[in-house]
């Protein structure tokens, strides 16, 4: 008995401080974003996941095809809904404070991802009023840098 409780207690504390990878790729994102990176600090994370629904494939095919695959992932993944093997979107929230311009201030980011199956691939993030996704986001990676662990296609590695 005390050594199965002496194992959740070890699990339990192996765990902490775990992160996912669309997590750990969303906050190297805000650390590459902030004026003062050291002044950062997250104040708390949600992750939130699901299929996505038949009314969200449209916009989800524009964010991941590419101009030659033009109407072909939309009808892949109106397939998957009808099967019911709905592709996962997850969406990671970060609310953080850091030193700006006008002094220490309040924030949220917000990276969404999708997975057809074949991992996460980062389609969009929102931090400071403003959205990157598609070309806007491989512009973003070129002013501040392509975090560890995304490739040139914004797939998880």
């Amino acid at each position: 008995m005390i050594g199965r409780l002496l194992f959740v207690i070890a699990l339990s504390f192996s765990l902490y401080g775990c992160k996912k990878p669309e997590e750990k790729i969303c906050q190297e994102i805000l650390e590459k974003m902030v004026i003062d990176p050291a002044s950062l600090s997250i104040n708390g994370t949600d992750i939130l996941s699901g299929p996505i629904r038949k009314s969200q494939v449209d916009e989800i095919a524009n964010l991941t095809e590419t101009p030659r695959m033009k109407g072909v992932l939309k009808e892949i993944y109106e397939k998957d809904i009808e099967r019911g093997e709905a592709p996962i979107q997850t969406f990671v929230t970060l609310d953080y404070t850091a030193n700006a311009r006008i002094g220490k201030t309040r924030g949220k980011m917000i990276c969404r991802y999708f997975d057809s199956g074949t991992g996460s691939t980062l389609i969009g993030v929102a931090a400071d009023g403003k959205g990157y996704s598609g070309d806007s986001l491989d512009l973003l990676f070129l002013k501040i840098g392509r975090p560890d662990g995304l490739s040139i296609i914004h797939k998880i590695d």
